[in-house]
């Protein structure tokens, strides 16, 4: 089972919100959540520490999540802080980001 998400703003409160609902996830066998970034414009690093807590959590419980529609600017963002990959995103830098800029976490 999967499910989508619309992300909103402010990114912090929603994303906490979040993790107190993945084990009602699990409990109804979710086995993939996808977070919609599509209202999104930006991303500070506090929410992308919440994100990738978020992640781990998931992870813990069997559920995989994945972000969807994040646009260039949260992009970066997540591409500085090296989570692309770990969101589902995969290694895609946008054009104007050096790849040795980069931080692996």
């Amino acid at each position: 089972m999967e499910d989508l998400i619309d992300v909103r703003e402010p990114l912090e409160s929603f994303l906490a919100e979040l993790m107190f609902q993945v084990g009602t996830w699990k409990e109804s066998q979710r086995r993939q959540v996808l977070l919609d970034f599509r209202r999104v414009d930006f991303i500070d690093s506090m929410a992308i520490g919440h994100l990738v807590r978020l992640y781990l959590e998931c992870k813990r419980q069997g559920i995989q999540l994945r972000t969807v529609n994040v646009a260039s600017i949260p992009r970066r963002s997540l591409v500085h802080a090296g989570v692309t990959e770990l969101l589902g995103l995969g290694h895609q830098t946008p054009p104007d980001i050096d790849d040795s800029t980069e931080t692996a976490w």
